[in-house]
């Protein structure tokens, strides 16, 4: 089911028109709620029709808000060369997913999961998210832990959420406080036009107030490190100047062509607007690990579970104190029976540049096929 992602035929576009960013998948009707359509991704390394070959490991990428099939993108392009598959999920409201009550949302998600992963034939899989995508990740961790792989399992959160009261960041603390639920019923109108008209970036997470922020990083160092990546796309996948100028324009434009209206829940959802209960499983972060170590310990297992966590140096949205409380959280030396934490900062990286980058999507991936350590990579 193609959409028209740009009415100019760029390099950009024309990749986001290829197949496998349109699928759909229909969740059949519950007590709970009606049949429900949600659009997908499948992209990266397919599978192969032949049985002599080894089935490519699975990713399922969680974007953050303004969480589109499309964000799927660069992870495509790593994936086709480690060797890993890549789904990727328009959560409801956005794109092709019909939108629930803020309330269901997580519910809904964890519900959803396995069965998409059934309807694939896919058994297990890794987990990778970004940004607000995070609280979705660790609600499958915890209540679908079982599509994880036996041997390997591992999660990845790339800059993730943190509730505002524990992040410091003072802009969005305010916004919690003092801006009415009311306002967020066009947040996704807002943000269309900023994204699209006023300054293209790519939004898949409210990464957009960032750019109101002050950053340490010197717009000498930005450049530089966006340098940097270009030369790494173009020397290591031989991705062209054009594709790489048209792809985020392409990706916003087919993400704002289509609904977007769920990312109003999700901004009172990560503020935490209609009080806790949002959140499923982690509304607190501390209690969230220690009931998954509890889980774990349960578990008769060999592998422990690799958590891996990556921040941007300059985060506008998560701050050095939600870094800080979030790694808190999970590296806990009595933890270490059945978890293996890892947390690592990635210079030059700010909120949104963090999930386009060459180095951290193949160090993410290196991981899930298990060759970081024979390629030598690192962020």
């Amino acid at each position: 089911m193609a959409t028209n992602t740009s009415t100019t035929a760029t390099e950009g576009a024309e990749y986001l028109a290829r197949s496998g960013f349109h699928k759909i998948f229909v969740l059949p009707a519950t007590a709970d709620h009606d049949a429900l359509q949600v659009g997908y991704s499948d992209l990266g390394r397919q599978p192969t029709a032949t049985a002599d070959q080894d089935e490519p490991p699975v990713v399922l990428f969680i974007p953050g808000m303004f969480a589109s099939r499309f964000h799927g993108l660069y992870m495509d392009v790593v994936g086709k060369k480690i060797g890993v598959r890549v789904l990727t999920v328009d959560r409801p409201g956005m794109g092709q997913s019909t939108d629930v009550k803020p309330k269901q949302r997580v519910a809904i998600w964890v519900e959803l999961v396995p069965r998409l992963l059934a309807h694939l034939g896919v058994r297990h899989v890794s987990l990778v998210s970004h940004s607000a995508g995070g609280m979705y990740l660790l609600n499958t961790l915890y209540s679908c832990r079982d599509v994880l792989s036996l041997t390997r399992p591992y999660v990845a959160l790339l800059a993730p959420w943190v509730d505002v009261q524990h992040s410091g960041v003072k802009l969005l603390q305010a916004a919690r406080l003092l801006v009415p639920g009311a306002a967020f019923g066009s947040w996704n109108n807002l943000v269309k036009s900023i994204a699209t008209k006023i300054g293209p970036a790519i939004g898949s997470s409210i990464g957009t107030i960032g750019k109101w922020l002050p950053k340490s990083t010197s717009a000498s160092d930005a450049e530089f490190e966006t340098s940097k990546n270009r030369l790494h796309w173009q020397s290591g996948y031989g991705l062209s100047t054009e594709f790489l100028d048209t792809a985020p324009d392409a990706l916003l434009g087919a993400m704002f062509a289509e609904n977007t209206v769920g990312a109003n829940s999700e901004a009172m959802q990560c503020l935490k607007k209609q009080g806790d209960g949002t959140w499923g499983e982690c509304e607190d972060f501390r209690v969230f690990v220690e009931k998954l170590v509890a889980q774990e310990r349960s578990r008769t297992q060999e592998a422990k579970l690799r958590v891996k966590t990556l921040f941007a140096e300059n985060d506008a949205i998560v701050g050095q104190q939600g870094q800080q409380y979030m790694e808190a959280c999970w590296d806990k030396s009595e933890f270490a029976d059945v978890l293996n934490f890892t947390s690592a900062t990635v210079d030059g990286a700010d909120h949104e540049s963090l999930m386009i980058m060459a180095a951290v999507l193949e160090n993410v991936l290196g991981d899930v096929v298990g060759e970081n350590a024979a390629q030598g990579r690192s962020i």
